[in-house]
């Protein structure tokens, strides 16, 4: 049922084809054809002919099938004179090409007289033969199609015995004609099939309209006219309004999981007995559609064709009636997007021109994203509710830009891991990954299977997948995109503990505006930095994030706080080899413990009136830009321990209600804090406390009452020190 070259079939009654086939075959592909159209004619690549016995050609009435019949039928003439023409031969050539016109098939005849022993005055005689048969067809039927194996040169006709003597231009004719028979070949059944596409619309009957139209397609592929053949098959996606709507029956779990490809015949079986899906219906229109797509090496609107599909199909998925189906939906959508996306890729080096790689690089970006999507939704329902990244808590007016990438109809965002405070278990931390320096994807097995079988494997793919993201769309020259994938990569290594590989790939990132994206990569860089004990980084980092305060809310600022608290903790409890370590936290926390660092101390007497030696409080205001840095030092100057519960700071833009955690103040111990705030009026923060019970009180009841007492520090904003750079706070 196949067809890759054009049919054209040949009478031999007396057994000489194979006397000189080879020479015929020898110059095929046959150039020089033309195309005839209502605006003229059309030059055609030279076209390949299969030469095939007239008893194995295809000759049955089917119109829909007729494609498959012969576009030139040859009668091979053998005769030394015109008697044995009349007597023996010309009834059977009237019957025969009277046959040929009902089939509505192009013929010829090549007249082949003795083909060796040929003397001089044989030649003579058979060219005297040739031109009363040539003139007896021509009355016949009217046209003038027999020609011969004749040299115009040298008056001679070709002799196999004398193989020296044998010229190019033995062959002329008939190489001539053939290209032009098969031509008119073409146009003739191309008319026919046309005829009957007119006449099915009476009829609706879709079966044969899809027939039809992929029979026109193939006589348009064997003619060189690729796009032509192609908009045949997105007819069959898109056909008139009285084939309308298509009746598929439903997916089943047969179209989700087969491997091969739909052959032709297949199809025709689906189609007659009506057990076709949409999915299948389109799968097999799109292999037809990309095949011929790829004689012209049409790369670009392959990857256009691609995604059309995979879209498509998501849509379809959508509708099954069940979660089990719908799983082995997204598992259809995840190996069908790699295996494009891999056809892309290897087939990318065939293309010349600049602009085109580029168009391709970004089909296979899109390609790889939806594949990645969907391996994420895999492994949501194999690991329960679980999510690699959580989305950065920002303000309402400051969402995270626009991508693009679309899937499923919304816009996939960059997203981060935040915890409440950075791990400092340090110094070890995690090694490097290789990264790959060219466009492909790894050559891990990303068998969806293999991939879930448990959670490294899900993260080590969906790592690489990421980084072959960042080369596709960064080779497409879309800088936004490869950029958002390239945070997500060092995301990615930062969770998976390759924190000084993670830092290269975010530093890598290059930007011009604040934006989401940045605030991304600053928060994971700075985690990095405290996982690698590159507290001087880290510091900086806090800082170029407290920069853009406005970009982030409360909550993220609290935690920022946090942080900084967590630094200054580092820089007083751990020791470091080298000079320049010594001395890395130049905080505007630990500066509290410089002499002359801030307002004068304070002594703050306890409402309750308790018989305790009072707390005593230390506070500064640091101004840098437009960013305020409030620090808190309290010192717990009572004979018993303290347990600071929480304290809130009023008379800020910011307010902190609650501490998650509980802090016990020992006997002369100091707790330190510090804040990001704006439009500060009259600060103040307030604490709640209660006494820690002695040992020996907790034996003796067990059910004592915990007194709650509360304390309020004023904060002086009298004299805010202005700080142009880090330096300056130092």
């Amino acid at each position: 049922m196949e067809l890759h070259h054009i049919p054209v079939a040949y009478y031999d009654e007396a057994g000489i084809w194979p006397l000189f086939s080879k020479e015929i075959i020898d110059r095929t592909p046959i150039p020089g054809a033309t195309f005839s159209t209502f605006q003229g004619e059309i030059p055609l690549p030279p076209l390949n002919i299969r030469f095939i016995k007239h008893e194995e050609a295809y000759w049955e009435p089917k119109i829909e099938d007729a494609f498959l019949k012969p576009y030139l039928w040859i009668f091979l003439l053998h005769c030394n004179n015109f008697e044995i023409y009349k007597r023996d031969i010309k009834h059977k050539l009237r019957e025969l090409v009277n046959a040929m016109g009902v089939q509505r098939v192009e013929w010829l005849v090549l007249y082949v007289p003795s083909l060796t022993q040929l003397g001089k005055s044989q030649h003579s005689t058979f060219a005297k033969v040739f031109e009363k048969i040539q003139k007896d067809i021509f009355s016949m039927f009217g046209l003038r199609q027999c020609v011969r194996l004749f040299s115009q040169a040298t008056k001679s006709f070709m002799a196999i015995d004398q193989p020296s003597k044998i010229r190019d231009d033995f062959w002329a004719d008939l190489i001539k004609s053939i290209g032009k028979g098969v031509s008119a070949g073409l146009c003739n059944r191309m008319a026919l099939f046309l005829e009957e596409l007119s006449i099915l619309e009476q009829t609706k009957d879709f079966y044969k309209y899809c027939l039809t139209k992929e029979g026109l397609a193939i006589m348009y592929s064997l003619a060189g006219l690729n796009l032509h053949a192609k908009m045949c098959y997105d007819d069959l996606l898109a056909p008139p309004e009285p084939y309308l709507p298509l009746d598929f029956i439903q997916i089943s779990m047969r179209d989700l999981q087969h491997n091969s490809e739909m052959t032709m015949q297949d199809f025709r079986n689906a189609m007659e007995t009506g057990s076709m899906s949409e999915l299948s219906f389109r799968e097999y229109v799109f292999s037809r559609q990309k095949a011929q797509l790829e004689y012209i090496k049409a790369y670009v609107l392959i990857g256009e064709l691609s995604l059309n599909l995979i879209s498509t199909s998501m849509r379809l998925f959508r509708m099954l009636p069940n979660d089990e189906e719908r799983k082995f939906g997204s598992v259809w959508v995840y190996q069908t997007s790699l295996k494009l996306a891999e056809y892309l890729q290897q087939n990318i080096d065939d293309i010349d021109e600049e602009e085109v790689r580029i168009d391709v690089h970004y089909s296979v970006g899109l390609l790889l994203s939806i594949a990645r999507s969907r391996l994420e939704r895999l492994a949501s329902d194999r690991f329960g509710d679980f999510e690699i990244f959580t989305k950065v808590d920002l303000v309402d007016d400051f969402a995270l830009d626009k991508s693009p990438v679309k899937i499923e109809g919304k816009t996939k965002s960059p997203q981060v891991m935040l915890s409440d405070s950075p791990t400092i278990d340090m110094p070890e931390h995690g090694g490097d990954l290789p990264l790959s320096d060219s466009s492909s994807l790894p050559e891990n097995d990303l068998n969806p299977e293999d991939v879930l079988s448990n959670q490294f494997k899900f993260e080590d793919a969906l790592l690489n997948m990421t980084g072959t993201l960042y080369e596709e769309f960064s080779l497409a020259k879309y800088s936004r995109i490869s950029n958002r994938y390239r945070v997500e990569q060092g995301v990615l290594l930062n969770n998976r503990g390759f924190y000084e590989q993670a830092i290269r790939v975010l530093k890598s990132v290059s930007y011009n505006d604040w934006n989401s994206l940045d605030l991304v990569i600053q928060t994971n860089l700075f985690q990095c930095y405290i996982q690698t004990s590159k507290l001087q980084e880290a510091y900086d980092t806090a800082m170029i994030i407290t920069k853009q305060s406005h970009c982030v809310s409360s909550a993220f600022l609290a935690k920022m706080s946090k942080w900084l608290e967590e630094i200054s903790y580092i820089s007083e409890n751990f020791s470091y080899n080298s000079k320049k370590n010594s001395n890395v936290m130049l905080s505007p926390v630990k500066t509290l413990n410089e002499e002359n660092a801030g307002t004068e101390s304070e002594t703050v007497r306890l409402r309750t009136g308790v018989n305790i030696e009072p707390l005593d409080v230390h506070s500064k205001i640091y101004r840098q830009d437009d960013i305020n840095v409030i620090s808190i030092c309290v010192t717990n100057q009572a004979h018993t321990s303290l347990r600071l519960h929480n304290w809130k700071i009023i008379g800020c833009d910011i307010q902190i209600d609650s501490n998650q955690e509980d802090c016990i103040l020992r006997t002369g111990q100091q707790q330190y804090m510090a804040f990001l705030a704006s439009n500060i009026i009259n600060p103040e923060i307030v604490f709640k406390y209660s006494c820690v019970p002695r040992r020996k009180d907790k034996k003796a009841n067990h059910k004592a009452k915990i007194s709650m007492f509360e304390f309020t520090h004023v904060i002086s904003n009298e004299e805010i020190i202005p700080c142009k750079n880090n330096d300056e706070i130092n």
